[in-house]
């Protein structure tokens, strides 16, 4: 069996981006959630769970597109990874959306 190819530097940069991208969602996922309504209503939590959905768009076609490019040039470990972030990541933004339209909002 062949070894993988390296990755261009613009490749690395992508996994590099996805990795941090993935790991800030999870940071933000945790910080709205402990977010109160304020005195002039919910708009504030609303726009910052508006904001981490668009982020959280990105990052899942990001990983996607990373996922399928690089299936072949990426190492089993590097591959295995991968994938499990973004099941991680699959997971979290489902669980969220789910949260939020069973609580009614």
């Amino acid at each position: 069996m062949e070894p993988p190819e390296r990755l261009s530097l613009t490749q690395g940069l992508l996994l590099a981006l996805f990795a941090m991208l993935s790991l800030l969602m999870l940071c933000a996922a945790l910080f709205a959630w402990r977010l109160r309504c304020e005195g002039f209503g919910c708009m504030g939590v609303g726009i910052v769970w508006m904001a981490w959905a668009v982020l959280a768009a990105v990052c899942l076609l990001l990983g996607l597109s990373l996922q399928s490019l690089l299936k072949a040039r990426l190492a089993t470990g590097a591959q295995r990874l991968l994938r499990l972030t973004l099941w991680a990541e699959g997971g979290l933004t489902l669980g969220l959306l789910i949260y939020w339209m069973l609580r009614g909002h």
